[in-house]
């Protein structure tokens, strides 16, 4: 089953500074069921850009790195 989050800021912000720690590693921590890939699409002045893998978020390096340095005011997340 897939997991959505989506979100509007009126500041860039981290999915890391909207969930606070604990939040988002419950979040990610759904990705284990099913572990089948997740993506996050935010967007920018110029349009959206998208970071993906096939591995589940949990266990993804860059994951991990989009979730607590990509900033946006706008995004969508999916976890399978």
């Amino acid at each position: 089953m897939c997991r959505l989050l989506g979100f509007v800021s009126r500041h860039p912000a981290t999915l890391r500074e909207l969930l606070g720690d604990e939040e988002l590693a419950e979040f990610t921590e759904l990705s284990l069921k099913h572990g089948d890939g997740w993506g996050f699409a935010w967007a920018t002045p110029d349009g959206v850009e998208v970071a993906k893998a096939p591995d589940s978020a949990r266990e993804s390096a860059l994951f991990a790195n989009v979730a607590t340095e990509q900033k946006a005011e706008l995004g969508l997340l999916h976890l399978r």
